[in-house]
């Protein structure tokens, strides 16, 4: 049997076996959680983060495309770069379709200013934006005080009043100019034309030069020994995508050179976002990901690695299920940890509904605490509030769980959701995975920042115990 023929058999039967929250399973699987989540004997203190930072200016996505006087065309389109109005119509169309967080460019200069103008003027809010600033506000809200943040990317005098003051910032002032993304969101059954959406979700697009080209890469990369940081985090490197071969492959490379500079017995972490240039991809992954000790990614982003890497086919549509197959999913992240020989030990993948760890045994402390912790953080910023209800928040996972579709011995070795244990562990020869579901906020309030959040949230409750210079022979 085919592999995507076992992949749609594996489909069918989690479709068939959803369940949605009944009686008091949220409050349990949430207070099951509380018994779980702690702090790792040395969580990190000191932490470099970079290089993605701008200014998002977040309106809904329907209401922009209205006052541009955009009407619904009934075409769903990913277009990898955006010229025109057409084409974000296009794609909110598209990620409405199809449940996809997208984050695209925006060629045209002046006609970008021309929307970012218009939507200003429509229901709007200005919000600190770019994987590596959300992730540093999260780890110092969280930490209270004791952990130390190095913020590296362009932060200019808006910016900087948003920022949290604890955080320590490489570039600031006047002589910096804030870059301002696009945040399009929508909600969950809101309609365009003859478009309704799926989930609530978001496109992201832009016309943003200094964080595309990671012009802060060399500063902070002078800044690291001084800074002396237990934990390096990289975001942003998916902004090289619309640059020719030439330019993003010698970017890549600096990077690599970078990542080379930093000791064995610091850990790396690398999130990683949309893109839609396999070639690109391919190279990103190729060069960076053995020089990482961990890598935070969702679903379709795993997916995409595998297909540019011609390891596994590209599967349409996984983006658009409530609760893509987990034995799948699960192949795809052993495969990467086994694919990418190196220092890479980690793999975080956050999907709407349910979280996976995956880590090389014996290198991780306190996995199933990390896993809980971004979990729950999915959930309570998605609502905005600070503990869960029976009345906001969903169980959407298939109720039998199968941890593979290639392992012949996993696949017969399923198991049934318990929430009184809402971490299920499993492991495939080296590799140890640890699972647990999202609670689903059924009226998301925001959905900008939240795979940030759980990857910061995750990484401060965990702790590399055992470095890659340790275990060399």
């Amino acid at each position: 049997m085919s592999y995507s023929v076992v992949v749609s058999a594996f489909l069918v039967v989690g479709a068939l076996l959803l369940c949605l929250d009944e009686g008091g399973v949220v409050i349990e699987v949430a207070n099951n959680w509380q018994q779980i989540i702690s702090l790792p004997r040395k969580p990190p203190s000191r932490i470099a983060i970079g290089l993605n930072v701008n200014l998002d200016l977040i309106v809904s996505g329907t209401s922009l495309l209205r006052a541009l006087g955009q009407k619904p065309s009934n075409v769903t389109s990913n277009h990898p770069v955006l010229d025109t109005a057409e084409h974000v119509e296009h794609c909110i169309a598209y990620s409405m379709h199809h449940c996809a967080g997208l984050e695209r460019f925006f060629s045209n200069r002046s006609l970008y200013q021309m929307i970012t103008d218009q939507a200003a003027k429509v229901d709007h809010e200005y919000f600190i934006g770019g994987n590596a600033a959300l992730m540093a506000e999260k780890i110092i809200e969280s930490t209270v005080g004791r952990t130390t943040v190095l913020l590296a990317g362009p932060i200019g005098a808006k910016l900087k009043e948003l920022l949290n003051p604890a955080i320590h910032v490489l570039e600031e002032g006047s002589s910096v100019q804030d870059e301002i993304h696009l945040i399009l969101e929508y909600a969950r059954g809101e309609q365009w034309g003859t478009v309704t959406a799926k989930c609530a979700n978001r496109i992201i697009f832009s016309h943003d030069i200094s964080n595309s080209e990671l012009t802060s890469l060399e500063k902070f990369e002078s800044h690291l020994s001084q800074f002396q940081p237990d934990l390096v985090v990289l975001s942003g490197t998916h902004l090289l995508d619309r640059y020719d071969q030439q330019f993003y492959e010698q970017r890549v490379n600096r990077i690599a050179r970078t990542l080379r500079t930093i000791s064995p017995s610091i850990p790396i972490h690398i999130e990683l976002a949309s893109t839609s240039n396999d070639k690109f991809y391919k190279q990103l992954t190729h060069m960076l990901l053995p020089l990482v000790d961990s890598v935070g990614l969702n679903e379709q982003e795993l997916q995409f690695i595998a297909h540019s890497a011609d390891a596994y086919p590209l599967r349409d549509g996984i983006a658009g299920f409530s609760a893509p197959e987990i034995g799948y999913l699960s192949d795809l992240i052993y495969w990467m940890l086994t694919t990418y020989a190196g220092r890479l030990s980690r793999v975080h993948m956050h999907s709407l509904t349910y979280h996976i760890i995956a880590v090389a045994s014996d290198k991780w402390e306190n996995t199933e605490s990390s896993v809980a912790a971004g979990a729950r953080v999915a959930g309570l910023q998605a609502c905005n509030c600070t503990d869960f209800n029976n009345r906001d928040f969903s169980l959407l996972i298939p109720q039998i769980i199968s941890f593979s579709v290639e392992d012949e011995y996993l696949r017969r070795s399923p198991v049934v959701f318990n929430a009184n244990k809402p971490v299920i562990q499993w492991r495939k020869n080296h590799v140890v995975f640890y699972f647990t579901p999202v609670l689903v906020c059924k009226q998301p309030v925001k959905t900008v920042g939240l795979g940030d959040a759980i990857s910061s949230t995750a990484l401060i409750h965990t702790h590399l115990t055992t470095t890659n210079s340790e275990h060399v022979s």
